[in-house]
């Protein structure tokens, strides 16, 4: 159920392969092609859109010389913006964590970030996080799915009221196959969803049907 109607199921096309950039690629081909048919709509991908992201690269030789690891830059970082429980308050018979963090003018800007200093475990030194190491930006992919061991990322949409899922696959074909040609060696890309499992339950009858026809053959022989 969705917004309280019922949905069939989705057209999906599957794209398996390593590159994370290339996948993208391919499964925004496919969802244009998706898009430009006019018996779907409400086209997605199982991987959902990537998320900005601040990257800490260290340098280990002047993190060695001030005798800090890369678990206490994970460390402090963690608790001064995520936070970290540090006690707990008994309020009648509940527990409240208490939290320890940086003030929010503190941890507001991304700039705040080279401005942190972390603390060695090994001397208890405070080292300012500017001087061990760089701070990066930039769109990272959050949720990679797998199947059988491969990246894979479904391309997805619903028909349109009326439509069977059949007749979008068939009007989309072409398109697909053409998208499928573009591929680098390594790369598939497969029809899921209804027609995927149509095959699954035609396999699963024809196996039935064959038994069914030879224990037959056998009660007439007998």
């Amino acid at each position: 159920l969705e917004n309280g109607k019922p949905v069939g199921i989705p057209v999906s096309f599957r794209i398996q392969g390593d590159d994370i950039a290339t996948l993208r690629d391919a499964a925004e081909r496919a969802k244009s092609v998706l898009r430009g048919s006019p018996l779907a709509e409400r086209v997605r991908d199982s991987w959902g859109a990537d998320s900005f992201s601040v990257k800490l690269e260290i340098d280990p030789d002047r993190a060695n010389m001030a005798g800090v690891t890369n678990l206490d830059v994970a460390t402090s970082a963690a608790s001064s913006f995520s936070g970290r429980v540090v006690g707990q308050l008994r309020e009648g018979n509940r527990l409240i964590p208490i939290v320890s963090r940086l003030r929010s003018a503190e941890r507001a800007q991304l700039s705040d970030v080279e401005n942190l200093y972390v603390r060695s475990s090994q001397n208890g030194a405070r080292v300012p996080l500017r001087q061990i190491s760089q701070t990066a930006y930039g769109m990272t992919t959050e949720k990679i799915v797998r199947r059988d061991h491969y990246r894979t990322i479904t391309v997805s949409a619903f028909p349109i009221h009326g439509v069977l899922p059949s007749q979008v696959v068939a009007s989309v074909r072409a398109q697909m196959a053409a998208v499928t040609n573009s591929l680098p060696p390594g790369y598939r890309l497969t029809i899921a969803g209804e027609e995927e499992e149509q095959k699954k339950g035609f396999a699963s009858l024809v196996v039935v049907l064959g038994i069914s026809i030879a224990a037959i053959y056998l009660a007439l022989v007998i």
